[in-house]
């Protein structure tokens, strides 16, 4: 046997935290290897440390000296100053389990501290504050788990889902190696899994649970699970404590007020200041009929899982998280810092509060398209425009609009999210200073109604305090309890007076000439803006397209500069030549081509920066220099060359397998056509409809990766909003004026494929007659309410002798009068000689 390892205290990056015996075999025999022991812990360290490897990991195993948070938070900190090195910890062990009727938790299952919307996966169950005519208020939500170790868990989900878990033969090789464990480690049989009815206690003088379960009556009735997998891993909320829970009526109320899935006694002392994770395996229920059967099976199957997640961890992901050492100062150790916890705490609620507020106001953030924008600006690129005259005296205040035109594809937008950053860093340095921006889409008009744009600037605008101002709230309180919206009045009143408290306002506006004109929605947003602008000290950056409508409103203003953006040669350069460096190595390798290329793209785009990257894309794929030089001479110029290029592409994709094609095709038609952007997961299932199947055959979804792929690069997803669109507007409009050469039939084929997915089961149909099924929640229904909201729509789109055909076929009525009434003919044959009738 080869002799163990010893390594540096500065070696090992991760911990792993065991409170019992059972749990520390557990985490023993799921190592790798084993290290030695160090020669030296930092002093005052009492701790007992077992060291290893799981992966690519080293690994430190600590057993905790006594039960509770408190004590777990001394140890990590003893254990952060000995390997100073050490990111985070996975808490593994037991916890008692909180089964209700939507989580179906049974002995030996797996409960993971996951995120939700309201908290970070651990609540201190006993922690709060007592309010008058609200009763006990629990005010001790904890922090997320690390970011490496989220993406970690969404990469082992993605795996369970194709794969199955593989936990309990993990759990039975490990026990193959080490028979002497078995008897106490290996799963119990199914029969000792009880679960009592919860008005029933077990009595004291009672050793074990044989006579509890003699009478059918006191346990609950569950159905045998006919999974091939026994185990099931469940993701949410858990809740820690100074006490353990052996009570089912707590439990239940607890499962009922947070959502709990499980309890144990020790991820509350360090989620807050340690970077953690807790896994628990379910060993009894939180009730009164404890019994220690299933705690050695149960330590097993979530030490299993804490490898798993090991193992996906990236270890280049690990030296990003901050060293525990630096986050260590807000362990609680003493009276006074138990005060600042809570004050902590109470400051977090009030933050949360505020969030509610700002979301009220409206749920549109402009954010996460800003972040799409900024990863795409290549470092330096429009520079020239923060060095004209015109820039220097919009940001310093000597005018007070600074409008830039462009051609389509121009760079408009990455103009306007760079300056966006460096008004923002301004703001940083002056304070007292609210940056607002907004980027206008065409096909995101439901969302930019004059109010929602208002209501997006006093949103963005109360952002800049530290709390939301008085007035703010006041408006919210007003309208919150009759479930009302603010009038533009109310909304333009709101806005003035937290600009009265602020020294500077800068409003960025992107694309104008996509922003509705509908009921005067534009010109009434610019009206609004400019009386702001003469009220308050508002400095407004726009850009368009050049429309006259626009041009001609904004020049009539006062103290105007106006730029026109084209990508410069300079740009158009850098870029491609930064672009070059990704292509195959007999471009990479040859100055003479990437000079060649260079020039040929610097004087072909025109001052339309998008075609850089388009004819990029036409030339990636070229497999020798005489194809890639052909391919360069027939690059065009001019605005007209997007529909070469879109054509171009477009003859890439359907020169694809036959398959690939289809999916392409169809991905193209569902993204061009919906009445709203699409999610990933409503793409995906979308594209898995099949004609004639009544089920959905989730083997039957395409990755992502795969989707994407087969379009080209006409297709992306947005990282922040995660939604699927096409690359650029031009490919908008492209699509707006061709669309029916490419898929003529993509309404009737997007009817039919709504109507086969609302037909798929007994709920669904229900749900369409407004018969509810208290047991399907409707909102969890990926595409549901996409389709139930835009069936109609894309009927009447639809050949109508189509949608009549289909309505009728799927024994839709009230979709069938609605079309009847439209006009549509029920007596016309469309299908096998057949008619709607």
């Amino acid at each position: 046997m080869a002799e163990p390892k010893r390594l540096t205290a500065e070696d090992y990056t991760v911990g792993w935290i065991c409170t019992i015996r059972p749990e520390l075999v557990a985490a023993k025999v799921f190592l790798d290897e084993t290290h030695e022991s160090l020669d030296e812990v930092s002093r005052h360290d009492t701790n007992s440390y077992t060291l290893g490897r799981v992966g690519r990991h080293n690994v430190v195993v600590l057993i905790l000296g006594s039960m509770g948070t408190a004590s777990a938070a001394a140890a990590m900190r003893n254990m952060a100053h000995t390997f100073p090195e050490i990111r985070f910890a996975l808490m593994v062990g037991i916890g008692g389990g909180a089964p209700t009727k939507q989580n179906d938790i049974r002995l030996g299952d797996v409960v993971v501290n996951l995120p939700g919307d309201k908290h970070g996966g651990v609540v201190q169950w006993d922690f709060g504050k007592e309010l008058q005519e609200h009763g006990f208020q629990r005010t001790g939500f904890l922090n997320q788990s690390p970011e490496a170790l989220r993406t970690a868990i969404r990469d082992l989900q993605t795996d369970h889902d194709i794969h199955g878990h593989g936990l309990e033969d993990a759990v039975d090789q490990v026990l193959q190696r080490s028979k002497k464990l078995r008897d106490l480690y290996q799963r119990p049989d199914p029969e000792m899994d009880r679960l009592f009815e919860r008005a029933f206690v077990h009595p004291g003088e009672e050793a074990t649970c044989f006579k509890c379960a003699s009478e059918p009556s006191r346990l609950s009735q569950r159905p045998e699970r006919d999974e091939d997998e026994q185990t099931v891993v469940h993701y949410g909320l858990i809740a820690s404590g100074n006490a353990v829970v052996e009570n089912a009526l707590l439990r239940d109320n607890l499962a009922a007020e947070l959502g709990v899935l499980c309890f144990e006694m020790a991820a509350a002392g360090l989620m807050n200041h340690f970077p953690s994770l807790a896994i628990r395996g379910i060993c009894d229920y939180s009730d009164s009929h404890k019994n220690k059967q299933w705690q050695g099976y149960a330590a097993m199957i979530a030490a299993a899982y804490a490898k798993q997640v090991l193992v996906k961890v990236v270890p280049s992901a690990i030296k990003k998280e901050r060293r525990v050492l630096e986050v260590l100062d807000g362990v609680v150790k003493s009276t006074s810092e138990i005060v600042v916890m809570t004050q902590d705490i109470n400051a977090r609620q009030r933050v949360d509060a505020d969030q509610k507020t700002l979301n009220w106001i409206t749920a549109i953030d402009y954010g996460a398209k800003h972040s799409d924008h900024l990863e795409m600006l290549h470092p330096d690129t429009g520079q020239w425009l923060l060095q004209t005259d015109e820039f220097e005296d919009w940001i310093n205040g000597r005018v007070r609009t600074m409008f830039c035109h462009g051609i389509l594809g121009s760079g408009k937008t990455l103009m306007t999210s760079m300056v966006t950053e460096h008004c923002r860093a301004l703001a940083r340095e002056q304070g007292d200073t609210a940056v607002v921006w907004i980027y206008c889409n065409f096909r995101e008009t439901d969302d930019q109604r004059a109010a929602d744009l208002l209501a997006s600037v006093l949103k963005q605008t109360a952002q800049a305090f530290p709390t939301i101002p008085e007035c703010v709230q006041r408006l919210y309180e007003a309208h919150q309890a009759g479930w009302t919206r603010p009038s533009i009045r109310e909304l333009l009143q709101t806005i003035s007076t937290v600009m009265a408290q602020l020294s500077k306002v800068y409003i960025l506006v992107d694309a104008l000439d996509q922003c509705q004109t509908t009921d005067s929605c534009r010109d009434q947003f610019l009206d609004e803006l400019r009386r702001l602008q003469t009220n308050h000290a508002v400095q407004l950056f726009l850009t368009s397209r050049e429309v006259p409508e626009i041009r001609s409103k904004v020049y009539g203003w006062n103290s105007v500069v106006s730029v026109e953006v084209r990508a410069s040669e300079h740009d158009v350069r850098s870029y491609v030549d930064g672009q070059l460096d990704n292509f195959p190595i007999f471009v990479r390798n040859n100055p003479d081509l990437r000079s060649r290329i260079l020039d040929k793209i610097s004087e072909t785009v025109e001052g339309m920066f998008l075609l850089a990257k388009l004819y990029l894309d036409i030339l990636r794929p070229k497999v020798n220099v005489k194809k890639l030089v052909t391919a360069l001479a027939d690059l065009q110029r001019g605005e007209e060359a997007y529909k070469s290029v879109y054509d171009e592409t477009m003859g890439r994709i359907k020169s694809q397998h036959v398959d690939h094609v289809q999916l392409a095709i169809e991905t193209l038609s569902w993204i061009t056509r919906a009445n709203q952007p699409l999610t990933p997961g409503e793409l995906q299932t979308a594209l898995s409809v099949e004609d004639g199947i009544t089920t959905l055959d989730e083997s039957n979804k395409t990755s992502l990766d795969t989707i994407l792929s087969v379009c080209a690069g006409l297709v992306v997803i947005d990282t922040g909003s995660r939604v699927v669109r096409l690359a650029h507007n031009t490919a908008q409009e492209y699509f707006r004026t061709t669309w029916r050469n490419w898929f003529p039939d993509a309404e009737t084929q997007i009817t039919r494929t709504l109507l086969t997915y609302l037909c798929h089961d007994r709920p669904k149909k229900l749900a369409l007659v407004g018969i509810k099924c208290p047991e399907w929640n409707f909102k969890d229904d990926t595409l549901y309410m996409y389709a139930v909201g835009n069936l109609g729509r894309h009927a009447r789109q639809s050949n109508d002798v189509m949608a009549l055909y289909l309505t009728a076929y799927f024994g839709l009525p009230g979709s069938t009068q609605l079309l009847l009434e439209e006009g549509g003919r029920a007596d016309p044959m469309e299908n096998e000689r057949e008619t709607p009738l």
